[in-house]
């Protein structure tokens, strides 16, 4: 069995004697730049959404779970790094007025 793995790996450019596969080397560096810019503007969103008291949240249905952004956790109270917080918490938080049409 390992003289069929050293062929194969010899097959695809590999070492016979230690099955050491060599791939061509490839420059990431325009990806991980563009990784930085990304995250970078995740930031910024996240400061003004937080500076301008604005919030946004993504709604799981299969969980019942709210993913919030910082700034919708300022607005609303919660404990500053709050991530995620479950429907019926959010629901206990409405008006009880809207709470009733939902």
């Amino acid at each position: 069995m390992a003289r069929i793995a050293q062929k194969l790996f010899a097959d695809l450019g590999g070492c016979r004697c230690c099955s050491f596969k060599r791939w061509p080397a490839s420059d990431i560096t325009e990806r991980k730049q563009e990784e930085l810019n990304l995250l970078e503007r995740n930031l910024q969103l996240s400061l003004a959404g937080k500076a301008g008291l604005i919030g946004r949240y993504a709604y799981d249905v299969d969980t019942e779970k709210l993913q919030i952004s910082e700034g919708y956790a300022a607005i609303h109270g919660l404990p500053e790094g709050t991530t995620e917080i479950a429907r019926s918490e959010w629901l206990a938080s409405l008006n009880p007025e809207d709470a009733e049409r939902i």
